[in-house]
C-alpha cells in the first residue's frame, strides 16, 4: 500500500511516561471513499527505541480527526500567509515548508483568475495587474500538498 499523505516534517517521536500530541494537514487527491490512518513502513523502515520495560508494542490514539471540504467559502482554512511586500505585488509564504511551487487565485465563485508557477523560491510574488479589489481565494501548492487562505484586495 502506498501512503497518500505523509508528515511533512517527519521526526523521531519519543516520550516514554505520556502520550504525544501529533498534528498535521493532509489533503486528499479526491475522489476518495475511505481513509485509513496507520503507519505503513515495515520495522527496517521505522525508527523505534526498544524500552524493556514495556510490552514492546506501539500505539495510536487519534482523535479529533476532521474532514473539510474545502471548495466551500466557509471552510477556507487560514494557515497560509498572504501579504503585499510592495504596491501591486502579492506574495505567499507557507511556515513549515521550505518553498511554494504554484499559486491560484480565484474569486469569490470559485473561478481561477490567476495563476503562477514559481522555481524553487521560497516566497511566491504575484504583479496584481489588472486585478480588481474585491474579496479573493488564494491557494499555494507544493507538491500534492496544498493550503489556503482568504485574502481581500484593496486597490
Amino acid at each position: 500500500m502506498t501512503p497518500q499523505a505523509e508528515f511533512h516534517e517527519p521526526l523521531f517521536f519519543k516520550d516514554d511516561s505520556a502520550w504525544m500530541h501529533v498534528e498535521d494537514v493532509f489533503v486528499a487527491d479526491g475522489g476518495e471513499r475511505f481513509m485509513v490512518i496507520g503507519s505503513f513502513t515495515d520495522n527496517a523502515g521505522t525508527d523505534v527505541q526498544y524500552h524493556p520495560a514495556q510490552f514492546g508494542a506501539a500505539y495510536y490514539y487519534f482523535d479529533a480527526i476532521e474532514v473539510k471540504d474545502v471548495t466551500s467559502w466557509e471552510s477556507v482554512a487560514e494557515d497560509l500567509q498572504v501579504y503585499q511586500p510592495a504596491p501591486g505585488f502579492l506574495s505567499v509564504r507557507w511556515p513549515g515548508f521550505p518553498r511554494v511551487d504554484r499559486i491560484t487565485i480565484m474569486n469569490g465563485l470559485g473561478s481561477v483568475i490567476l495563476e503562477r508557477s514559481f522555481q524553487g523560491d521560497t516566497e511566491g510574488a504575484v504583479p496584481l495587474t489588472d486585478l480588481p479589489g474585491g474579496v479573493y481565494v488564494v491557494r499555494a501548492w507544493l507538491g500534492k500538498r496544498q493550503a489556503t487562505a482568504r485574502w481581500i484586495w484593496m486597490r
